[in-house]
């Protein structure tokens, strides 16, 4: 109505409030690798998009004839990096790609392990692609 400054605080002019961030940063927390098989796999044949460029798996527990695997996974063009899970059955391995917030499944790698390395395939949709990764002798 232009008739002035409404206040309804005794001697005072306003509240304003602010926030900043002083520090973001993320924590990486991992086991030691104690398995023949735990460690970093980096790509060495692919033939699209989709395969990660390095995966880093722990075997997380055993059941049986069952291995357990989590990790994590790097540099696909088409997948951002997140975690995985998946079940290794011998020399089989299935493994579930997740995104970042690891609430839904980018891609599915089905494979076999030979020697020091994973052969197999990625699956997201409808789209496959093969892929074949080394055991490397990162250690972080």
């Amino acid at each position: 109505t232009g008739t002035g400054l409404i206040n309804r605080l005794v001697g005072g002019v306003g509240i304003f409030g602010g926030l900043a961030e002083l520090y973001s940063y993320s924590v990486f927390v991992s086991a030691d690798l104690d398995d023949p098989f735990e460690g970093w796999y980096e790509l060495t044949n692919r033939q699209g998009p989709i395969a990660p460029l390095t995966m880093k798996l722990y075997v997380e527990s055993r059941a049986g004839t069952f291995d357990f695997i989590t990790g994590e996974h790097y540099g696909s063009v088409d997948l951002r990096s997140g975690s995985l899970v998946g079940l290794r059955t011998a020399e089989r391995l299935n493994l579930a790609l997740l995104g970042n917030d690891m609430s839904d499944t980018v891609a599915f790698f089905t494979g076999t392990i030979v020697n020091d390395s994973l052969v197999g395939s990625f699956r997201v949709g409808g789209a496959t692609e093969n892929a074949r990764f080394r055991k490397t002798s990162r250690r972080d």
